[in-house]
């Protein structure tokens, strides 16, 4: 987003709600460059895998056209501010969303060997959620399982309900959190990578948190695992 777009939309925000403060347009800023990051990355990975290889250029285009598509459509919708006051919200189905946000990343899961699998132990699974902003939450944490396989790995996703919840269980082959660390991965800026922003995992809780679910960190020396509730809907 240019520089003048940027304060037009502050200036808008200014006079359609003058209550905000400042809190709000950092935890703004932060969240929009950390998610086009991810998108950027995500992009460049694909494109970069499709000139290396031209055997896998047919292949993978395509997916990088639709990651330029998802980015512009983030783009606009950052630009219409008011999606972060108060998120539309939709009936989804979770498989259908996990599925999509692999294949979304599946070029740069292939470039490192690190293979990914989706268990529906129970479809569909239908949330109410803003899809694009959950999606997010899941590029961030499937971004964290890349950067800590590095290469030649698995992440594995199982979803399945319990009770009145949607459950989805994360697991990779990565080295896994250290228990001391437990508590405090979901912080805002903490980061155990030299070159983290410590947002990607503040995030994802607070958008999992916005649609009534929560997700919790489990300590394991075998890999990362992580799991999400969120509130099923019945149709």
């Amino acid at each position: 987003m240019p520089y003048n777009s940027f304060i037009k939309l502050i200036e808008d925000i200014n006079q359609q709600h003058p209550n905000l403060d400042h809190i709000f347009y950092q935890e703004l800023l932060n969240q929009t460059l950390h998610e086009i990051n991810n998108k950027v990355q995500s992009l460049y990975l694909t494109i970069e895998l499709s000139n290396n290889n031209k055997n896998l250029a047919e292949k993978y285009l395509p997916k990088a056209l639709k990651q330029a598509d998802e980015l512009l459509n983030y783009l606009n919708f950052v630009r219409n501010f008011k999606h972060y006051i108060k998120p539309r919200k939709e009936i989804i189905n979770l498989n259908c969303l996990v599925e999509e946000t692999i294949d979304y990343l599946r070029p740069s899961f292939d470039a490192r060997s690190i293979e990914i699998e989706l268990i529906k132990k129970e479809d569909p699974i239908n949330v109410l959620v803003n899809s694009l902003l959950l999606k997010d939450a899941y590029i961030n944490l499937f971004t964290n399982s890349r950067e800590a396989i590095k290469k030649n790995g698995k992440i594995t996703i199982e979803n399945y309900l319990m009770e009145n919840y949607a459950i989805s269980k994360l697991r990779d082959t990565g080295p896994g959190i250290n228990e001391q660390n437990i508590e405090k991965i979901f912080e805002k800026y903490y980061s155990t990578k030299e070159d983290g922003s410590g947002l990607g995992l503040y995030i994802t809780q607070s958008l999992i948190k916005s649609f009534g679910g929560d997700i919790k960190a489990v300590a394991n020396p075998s890999g990362a695992e992580f799991i999400l509730r969120l509130p099923i809907i019945q149709k």
